[in-house]
């Protein structure tokens, strides 16, 4: 039983190691992220998710954000009087 323990281990081990290596990082980096606690910096924890093919919207939020939706949120932050009007067509209040 210990032994599958430690395949089990060894494999995660090798997924981290593969995905660090292939955002083009340290091949330690997912692990001190996962294992010791480590903070990332936005552009390399940007890199692990392109690598693994994870949205940081996803990893951050639980949800993905389409491309329709990002801009929708972006133009509601440039012009917050017309976030309003948005808020009130979904019957949201702003909560800030």
């Amino acid at each position: 039983m210990a032994n599958t323990a430690h395949r089990g281990s060894c494999a995660a081990e090798d997924v981290q190691r593969a995905a660090s290596l292939a955002a083009g990082l340290a091949p330690g980096y997912v692990h001190s992220l996962l294992v010791e606690g480590e903070d990332p910096s936005v552009s390399n924890l940007e890199a692990v998710c392109k690598a693994v093919g994870v949205s940081l919207q996803y990893l951050l939020y639980g949800y993905h954000v389409s491309p329709a939706t990002a801009r929708l949120l972006q133009l509601m932050e440039e012009h917050p009087d017309r976030r309003d009007a948005v808020l009130a067509i979904f019957g949201a209040r702003d909560q800030d």
